[in-house]
């Protein structure tokens, strides 16, 4: 049971989302553009599991500035944040298996990320290529071929 704070802030911002159900749960397909400040996308909608943020649901939001994607999303799809070049802060749960090409692509203020140990997959430029992308060992991962050394 979420406390009354905790139920007030989901309803804000559902407010704002778009999103159907799927044979695995609940995908988010879109986000009104007015969105202003910190989203933290529920990791479950009407106690449906939220298990994708899809292709382009983010897509050109310059007034997001942080987003928190739950360890129950498995799958970032392709552009789902792409340039939302107010993005500043991302946080990846726990439980994310695939960030799609372009996902994050464009995120002019974003310059800084850490992978969850559960990501399977990273997509041909995930990330802008000024953005250090770091892997759950500590090494650096290159959005444009995959993991690598530092």
């Amino acid at each position: 049971m979420l406390s009354k704070g905790k139920e007030d802030a989901v309803q804000n911002v559902l407010k704002y989302l778009k999103w159907e159900n799927t044979k695995k749960g609940v995908r988010i397909t879109g986000c009104n553009i007015a969105f202003e400040g910190t989203m933290t996308i529920p990791s479950r909608i009407n106690g449906i599991a939220v298990v994708e943020i899809g292709d382009g649901a983010f897509y050109h939001c310059r007034s997001l500035k942080s987003v928190e994607i739950p360890g129950s999303v498995e799958v970032v799809g392709e552009e789902a944040f792409a340039v939302c070049s107010g993005l500043e802060e991302l946080r990846l749960g726990a439980g994310i298996k695939k960030i799609e090409e372009y996902a994050f692509y464009d995120c002019s203020s974003l310059r800084r990320v850490f992978l969850p140990s559960t990501i399977e997959e990273l997509g041909s430029y995930a990330f802008d290529e000024s953005v250090d992308v770091i892997a759950n060992d500590g090494t650096l991962a290159s959005s444009d071929v995959g993991l690598r050394e530092h």
